[in-house]
């Protein structure tokens, strides 16, 4: 299956419908989103956001990879349709995305205790990121929606 990669600052409708379908469908359901409304104000309080759009022949958003500004700091949501993950389509996203001498940080939901809208267990990803060269923080996000841990990427290593 031929897949593009786009990289853009600009989402089309499209683009944001089907991000907004893939958030839900491979997030876990505390996270989710109840309209597109909702995930076009997410999309929107991202500072400085550079998006790279995984897409099929036909226009499905496969994947997505944004990074943006938050406290000074760069931040990256990554997201991979469950289709498609374990074929190394992740790991080409990272590759594209991260550049040399850039410090990323994310929250990674550590344990598999978390359901999707779907009901089907949402599987952590910590170990994708370990394995593409994330350290594990301290840091831990703790809310009612969700329970996650603090990632680490260093482009300069």
């Amino acid at each position: 299956m031929p897949i593009e990669f786009l990289k853009t600052e600009d989402l089309t409708k499209d683009d944001r419908q089907g991000l907004y379908h893939l958030w839900n469908s491979e997030y876990p359901a505390g996270i989710s989103y109840a309209a597109l409304s909702g995930f076009d104000i997410y999309i929107q309080g991202l500072s400085q956001a550079e998006h790279v759009l995984a897409k099929d022949e036909l226009g499905n958003v496969l994947g997505w990879y944004v990074q943006f500004v938050r406290g000074g700091a760069n931040w990256f949501v990554l997201i991979i349709d469950h289709k498609v993950q374990h074929t190394g389509l992740g790991s080409k996203l990272l590759k594209i995305a991260c550049k040399e001498g850039t410090t990323l940080y994310g929250w990674v939901v550590d344990d598999d205790d978390e359901t999707k809208l779907d009901g089907t267990i949402y599987q952590s990803p910590l170990g994708f990121y370990i394995k593409n060269g994330f350290e594990l923080m301290e840091e831990r996000l703790e809310l009612e929606t969700i329970s996650a841990v603090k990632i680490k990427w260093e482009g300069s290593k």
